[in-house]
C-alpha cells in the first residue's frame, strides 16, 4: 500500500560562527531531532554555503497523515517548537513544497544538498518567494515583513521602521507584537469609504449560518484552516497620518495581515456560547462589531445549538475585508472544507499580490488617464445638490444600529437628532425590502441590442431620481467589480482572488435631450458602462485632487446618499451551512441591489436608513423603479421617448411578490 506524503522545505540562515564547542554535524542532529518530534513529520537537514561568511541550513521536511491533512497547522509547530528550543539564528524562515525540488523522497544528503543549492540559486537570495501556482507548496515566512517584503517601502529600511512604529501600538492593544504580522499593504482608495470611521459598527456586515451535522468543535477547526487562504479575514487596518502620505504613496491605510495562530483566534474567535433554539441566534453575539479603529476586521462566534448535532457561526465583519466575490469565495471553501473536500491549497490570488500591483498602478500614466477620465466626467456637480436623493432629514446616514455615531470632527453625537420615522414594527432598513418580479425580455434585449441588465437597472434608477428630484441630473453611487486587474507576466492561468476588487463611483446621469429614443439613450448608458469599467480602477484620490472644493463636497455627499450595487451576486450552493440572517450596516441612506435567475426572474432590493426614509417611500420606489425597468424593455416602447417612461406599477403589481 502506498502512503501519500506532503513534502515540504524550510531553510534556517544562521552564522557557523555562533556554533560555540558544537560540531555542525551535531547542530544539525539537533535540528531534526526538534523537528522530528512534531507527529507527522520527518526531517533531514543539509548545510548550504549563503553568499558571504554565512552558511546556510535547510530543513527538508517529509509530511504524513494529519500532518500533511494540515499543513499550515504543521508549520506553526515546527516554528513554535524550533523558538523554544533553539537559538534564535536557528528557527525557520521559509517553507516551501519539496515538489518544488522534482524529489519525491529523500535521495542521499549529497544529491540533496546539491539540489537544494540550485534551486535556491534560481531563487531571490535571502527568501523562498511564493510560487502561487504549485498547489502542493507552503510558503511561511517567519517573522515579520521587512523593507523588502513591503512595496511602500522600496527597500527603504526607514519606511520599514516607520510602518512597525505605526502597527506596533494598535497591535499591544491587542496583547499582539510585530512578530505576530504575516504581511503589510497599502489598502487601495476605496478601503478608505469602509474605513473612514462614523461609529463602531462602520460599514459592517453581520451574517448568520446554521450547520446540520456539524459539531460546534469541528466548526471552529475548519474556520480557522480556510482562513490560512485568505488573509483578509485575518487583517486588521492602520491608518496612514497625513504628515506620512506623500511618504506611503498616497495610500491612506495599511493593512496588516496577522499570522494564523492561537494569539489571532483568541482575538478573532469567541467560543463557548450556547443557545437554546435557532431562534435564539438572533440575540446572540449582538453589539460586537468589527471596529476598523480597534481588533481585527472580521470576527466570527462559534455557537452549539442545545439538544442538536447542529451548530452554528456568526460573522461580523468590515466590508474593507472582502466583497461579494471574495466573500463568496471564502464560503465556497468553507462548505468544501465542511464537506471534507477541500484537501489541498485552493490556490487563490493573495490580496497583497493584488494590492501591490494596485499600489504600483497608482503612479502610472493609465491611473492618471483614469483619474482624468471621471474627474472629467464629474465636473460641476458642484452646482448639483439638487440632484441628491433621499433629501436630508437628519444628520447622518445609517443603516441599523447607531449606537456611538461620532459628528465629523470626532465628537460623540446626539442620539436625540437621529429618531426614526416609522414604529419599531415597521422599521426594515437594515434588513431591506424586496420586491420579486418575471421581466420578459430582459435578456432578450442583451441579446439583441447588447444592453446588460445592470445597465436597464441603473438607468431605471436615474429615471426614478430625476422624477424624483426634478434635476437635471441623477447622481449616485455605483460599485463596479473589476474583471481584469493589474497583472504580471508570470500569470499563466485565471485563479480567483481572495480579496475585495470592487471599486465605487459616482454614476452622473444627464437627463436626456427631448426625443431621445429608448434604444438611443440605452445604447449611450451602455457605452459609458463599458468606459466606467474600464477606468474602474482610477485612485480615488487622485480624482478628487482633480475637481474643485465644491465639486468634491457633493462627491462626497453623494457617496452616502444612495448607491446602487450593480454587481450580479453570485449564489453559493448552501452544502453545509446555510445562511439564516444577513445584515449590512453600511453608511448610506439607500442601497439598491438586484439578482436575475436565469428565467428573467429579479429580485430588486432596497436598505436604507430608518432616520431618513420610511417603509412606505422605500417599498413605492422598489415598485417605481422596477415599473420603469419592465416599460424600457419592452419591445413596443424601444423606439419612444424615454421622457415618457411609466412609473404606474400597473404592470409589476400583478406579479409582485413582496419579502418584507
Amino acid at each position: 500500500m502506498t502512503q501519500t506524503h506532503e513534502h515540504s522545505i524550510g531553510h534556517l540562515g544562521y552564522n557557523i560562527d555562533k556554533i560555540n564547542g558544537n560540531s555542525l554535524d551535531n547542530r544539525i542532529s539537533g535540528i531534526e531531532r526538534c523537528l522530528d518530534k512534531v507527529d507527522g513529520v520527518k526531517a533531514q537537514v543539509v548545510d548550504i554555503h549563503g553568499s558571504g561568511a554565512e552558511e546556510l541550513l535547510v530543513a527538508v521536511l517529509l509530511l504524513s497523515g494529519a500532518a500533511a491533512d494540515k499543513r499550515y497547522t504543521t508549520i506553526q509547530k515546527l516554528q513554535n517548537a524550533t523558538t523554544r528550543e533553539l537559538m534564535p539564528g536557528l528557527i525557520p524562515h521559509t517553507y516551501v513544497s519539496l515538489g518544488q525540488l522534482g524529489l519525491e523522497a529523500f535521495p542521499s544528503r549529497t544529491h540533496l544538498t546539491e539540489t537544494v543549492r540550485q534551486y535556491l540559486a534560481t531563487k531571490d537570495s535571502g527568501s523562498i518567494p511564493t510560487n502561487g501556482h504549485d498547489s502542493s507548496s507552503i510558503v511561511a515566512r517567519v517573522g515579520p515583513p521587512t523593507e523588502r517584503h513591503m512595496i511602500h517601502c522600496q527597500g527603504d529600511i526607514d519606511m520599514a521602521i516607520i510602518t512597525e512604529n505605526l502597527a506596533t501600538p494598535r497591535l499591544e492593544e491587542l496583547g499582539l507584537s510585530w512578530r505576530d504580522v504575516e504581511d503589510v499593504f497599502p489598502a487601495p482608495d476605496t478601503s478608505w469609504i469602509y474605513l473612514n470611521r462614523q461609529r463602531p459598527q462602520t460599514w459592517n456586515q453581520r451574517v448568520i449560518y446554521t450547520a446540520q451535522n456539524i459539531d460546534v468543535e469541528i466548526l471552529t477547526e475548519v474556520w480557522q484552516e480556510v482562513v490560512t487562504y485568505h488573509p483578509m479575514f485575518r487583517a486588521l487596518s492602520i491608518p496612514v497620518p497625513k504628515s506620512l502620505d506623500a511618504r506611503f504613496g498616497g495610500a491612506k491605510h495599511l493593512f496588516v495581515t496577522l499570522r494564523p495562530d492561537e494569539d489571532l483566534w483568541y482575538q478573532s474567535i469567541t467560543t463557548g456560547l450556547e443557545v437554546e433554539s435557532h431562534e435564539d441566534l438572533h440575540k446572540t453575539f449582538v453589539n460586537q462589531w468589527a471596529d476598523p479603529l480597534y481588533g481585527p476586521l472580521v470576527h466570527v462566534a462559534c455557537i452549539k445549538i442545545k439538544n442538536t448535532d447542529s451548530s452554528a457561526l456568526i460573522l461580523i465583519g468590515n466590508q474593507a475585508a472582502f466583497d461579494n466575490s471574495s466573500y463568496t469565495l471564502m464560503l465556497e471553501d468553507l462548505n468544501k472544507a465542511l464537506e471534507n473536500i477541500l484537501l489541498q491549497d485552493p490556490d487563490h490570488i493573495s490580496p497583497k499580490e493584488l494590492a501591490d500591483h494596485y499600489w504600483s498602478y497608482r503612479s502610472t500614466s493609465s491611473s492618471a488617464e483614469a483619474a482624468s477620465y471621471h474627474a472629467n466626467r464629474l465636473r460641476g456637480i458642484g452646482n448639483e445638490q439638487a440632484s441628491l436623493w433621499p433629501k436630508k432629514r437628519v444628520y447622518g446616514w445609517f443603516k441599523g444600529n447607531d449606537d456611538g455615531w461620532l459628528m465629523p470632527d470626532g465628537t460623540p453625537g446626539n442620539p436625540e437628532m437621529r429618531e426614526p420615522i416609522d414604529p419599531v414594527e415597521d422599521q426594515h432598513g437594515l434588513h431591506g425590502l424586496v420586491r420579486s418580479v418575471q421581466l420578459q425580455g430582459l435578456k432578450t434585449i442583451q441579446r439583441t441590442h447588447g444592453i446588460s441588465p445592470n445597465v436597464i437597472f441603473k438607468v431605471a434608477i436615474a429615471l426614478f431620481n430625476l422624477k424624483k428630484t426634478g434635476a437635471k441630473t441623477a447622481l449616485f453611487t455605483g460599485r463596479e467589480t473589476t474583471q481584469d486587474r493589474p497583472s504580471t507576466s508570470s500569470d499563466n492561468h485565471p485563479r480567483a482572488i481572495a480579496g475585495p476588487t470592487t471599486h465605487v463611483i459616482l454614476n452622473r446621469v444627464q437627463l436626456p435631450r427631448a426625443g431621445t429614443t429608448v434604444l438611443d439613450f440605452l445604447r449611450k448608458e451602455q457605452e459609458e458602462h463599458v468606459l466606467m469599467a474600464k477606468h474602474a480602477q482610477a485612485p480615488l484620490w487622485q480624482i478628487i485632487e482633480l475637481l474643485n472644493p465644491a465639486d468634491r463636497e457633493v462627491f462626497f455627499d453623494a457617496l452616502m446618499r444612495q448607491g446602487f450595487r450593480s454587481e450580479v451576486n453570485k449564489n453559493v450552493k448552501e452544502t453545509v451551512l446555510v445562511q439564516f440572517e444577513r445584515q449590512s450596516l453600511d453608511d448610506a441612506g439607500l442601497t439598491w441591489s438586484f439578482d436575475v435567475s436565469d428565467s428573467d426572474h429579479v429580485k430588486l432590493e432596497a436598505t436604507y436608513d430608518d432616520c431618513q426614509l420610511s417603509k412606505d417611500v422605500v417599498y413605492n420606489a422598489i415598485g417605481q423603479v422596477l415599473s420603469a425597468a419592465a416599460w424600457l424593455i419592452d419591445p413596443t416602447n424601444i423606439t419612444k421617448g424615454v421622457d415618457k417612461c411609466v412609473f404606474q406599477e400597473s404592470r409589476v403589481n400583478s406579479l409582485a411578490k413582496d419579502l418584507v
